[in-house]
């Protein structure tokens, strides 16, 4: 399926949580588009972090408007994190896809 236009998406979180490990998903209900986020929690006051940005359901395109709103969006919820305290350990970043448009 094709990409919505970025402000059509229909964003919808999930989330699956452990005691050792939270893994919080954000894709678009319409087109599948999306990011998540594993928080591996297993060192007491410091967490390590993995970002993977996916494309539609079917494609292999992103559009690096959904790419840049992601790492945006990954980078705010880790200075948020840092701010209580805990040390933030940052895996690279996951693009499954090749980046379109401006």
């Amino acid at each position: 399926m094709a990409e919505c236009k970025f402000r059509d998406h229909l964003w919808e979180p999930r989330s699956n949580t452990s005691p050792y490990e939270d893994e919080v998903t954000l894709a678009c209900a319409i087109c599948g588009v999306g990011h998540s986020v594993v928080f591996d929690k297993r060192v007491p006051g410091q967490v390590t972090t993995a970002l993977t940005i996916f494309p539609s359901t079917g494609s292999r395109t992103i559009s690096r408007n959904v790419i840049r709103w992601s790492i945006l969006s990954h980078e705010a919820n880790l200075s948020d994190i840092r701010e209580t305290g805990v040390e933030v350990i940052e895996e690279p970043s996951t693009i499954e896809g090749v980046a379109v448009g401006d």
